[in-house]
């Protein structure tokens, strides 16, 4: 939760990201948890409302529509924290070069990679992005590898909402506890541009050893 994340009191406001206009005003926060698979097409398309410097969102996977939007509506300094399905972390054609534009940009401050959803039969793997506004200067970007946590991990005051709080305070790569790394933009930014944080965590443990 922000409140956990943050150390802050918040007033929640619900309301459906694609559909905010200028008269909504900002948020120093934003939440959101787009339905996995949604196409834009159905939607009928996708606009940015005249904000320079962010990305088309790529019209197959709507959940980037809702990144955009969030970064949008982001008050100056505001942080904005979207769950989406973990292939958008990996995907490529259009979803990698929307990727390579968010690390460009430095709107990507840190990728959570949780636990697996689990639906009838299937699972299905989830990511959490954790973005800001547009800055050039961000330099890296944290990576924190908690797809095995148990709930206990995940709650106030655990590892991972302890390292994900840290590792937004401050760009330096330590502490470290096993699950996170903060890993230089500049090497990410590969064709594929494959974001997810395991393989960077399990080299970073390994270097450790």
């Amino acid at each position: 939760t922000i409140s956990t994340l943050r150390g802050l009191e918040v007033e929640i406001e619900h309301q459906n990201p694609l559909e905010w206009d200028e008269r909504a005003g900002w948020a120093d926060f934003v939440i959101a948890n787009p339905p996995i698979g949604l196409s834009l097409a159905r939607l009928g398309g996708f606009s940015i409302a005249g904000v320079t410097n962010l990305p088309e969102p790529p019209q197959r996977d709507g959940e980037w529509a809702f990144m955009v939007k969030a970064i949008e509506k982001l008050a100056p300094g505001g942080t904005a924290y979207i769950t989406t399905a973990g292939s958008l972390a990996r995907s490529g054609g259009a979803s990698a070069d929307f990727r390579r534009q968010l690390l460009q940009g430095g709107y990507l401050r840190g990728i959570v990679s949780l636990p697996m959803l689990r639906r009838a039969r299937t699972g299905t793997s989830v990511t959490m992005w954790i973005l800001g506004e547009y800055d050039r200067s961000r330099e890296t970007v944290l990576m924190v590898d908690a797809s095995r946590a148990t709930a206990s991990d995940l709650a106030r005051g655990g590892p991972v909402a302890s390292q994900i709080k840290s590792g937004l305070e401050s760009v330096t790569t330590g502490p470290r506890n096993g699950l996170a790394v903060q890993v230089p933009i500049r090497d990410l930014l590969t064709r594929e541009v494959n974001l997810r944080p395991e393989p960077w965590v399990a080299r970073d443990n390994a270097e450790q050893d």
